[in-house]
């Protein structure tokens, strides 16, 4: 029976002695769409960084795999995209970039074998920028820094996928094939948590969402309820028309 990916229960956070997060609880199941919201300040990265082990937290419990998380080492498993603004390269390759992502799978100061070089190659691919592989990070747009990122993710073929606001800063064309992707990477079986601040092109892969506020779930469970509340400003026939008008890769 496949093991639940993440399981947050009762997690407290303080940052400097404030308080961030309070006994916030939640899952993410096998091949599960959850969708993190909330506004400003209310958590949300905090939660993604206090569950890769990034800061500490207060109380409460944080299992990967079925294996607690300071027990927990088999990070080839859990694949970590960052906010592009965090991300500051220069000279660094698309590929150079992309192959960082094996250092979890690879023994130190050991070079990439055939077959990681191999798997790097089909990554860059499948983001669909094959033919910027050799192009430096910097010199290319919003939108394919961010699939740069993600190929870096994908690259030790993880079972879990965590983005943290993958659409900030990139147009609404690039967010289309940015869900397109992640559409298909669930279709694969993987599991995916993603921070967002407006559902827009997402909503039609979401299983679940979970609403943050004021560091406590306000909600968990389908984003039609959460709509219904009328905490969505977005009309979800503009979603689907968009979802509608993805394109391929360019």
């Amino acid at each position: 029976m496949p093991v639940t990916p993440v399981t947050i229960t009762n997690l407290g956070v303080s940052l400097g002695g404030v308080p961030i997060l309070r006994d916030v609880s939640l899952t993410v199941e096998p091949h599960e769409v959850v969708a993190l919201l909330g506004g400003n300040g209310s958590g949300k990265t905090t939660l993604i960084r206090a569950l890769l082990g990034l800061v500490p937290h207060d109380h409460g419990e944080i299992a990967l795999f079925g294996t607690s998380l300071d027990q927990f080492h088999q990070w080839s498993q859990i694949g970590y995209v960052p906010q592009r603004a965090s991300v500051s390269m220069h000279s660094t390759t698309v590929r150079e970039l992309v192959s960082s992502g094996t250092l979890s799978t690879r023994r130190p100061f050991t070079r990439l074998g055939r077959a990681g070089r191999d798997r790097v190659s089909e990554v860059i691919e499948r983001v669909g920028l094959a033919k910027k592989a050799d192009d430096a990070f910097v010199h290319l747009s919003g939108g394919q820094q961010q699939r740069v990122l993600i190929a870096r993710a994908l690259v030790s073929s993880p079972e879990l996928l965590v983005m943290d606001e993958p659409f900030a800063g990139v147009d609404l064309a690039t967010q289309q094939r940015l869900a397109d992707l992640v559409g298909s990477l669930r279709g694969d079986g993987m599991a995916v948590l993603v921070v967002l601040h407006e559902t827009d092109v997402f909503a039609p892969l979401l299983d679940r969402v979970v609403v943050l506020r004021e560091g406590r779930v306000a909600h968990d469970g389908a984003l039609e309820a959460h709509i219904d509340h009328g905490h969505e400003t977005q009309p979800p026939t503009r979603t689907v028309r968009i979802i509608e008008e993805v394109r391929p890769w360019k």
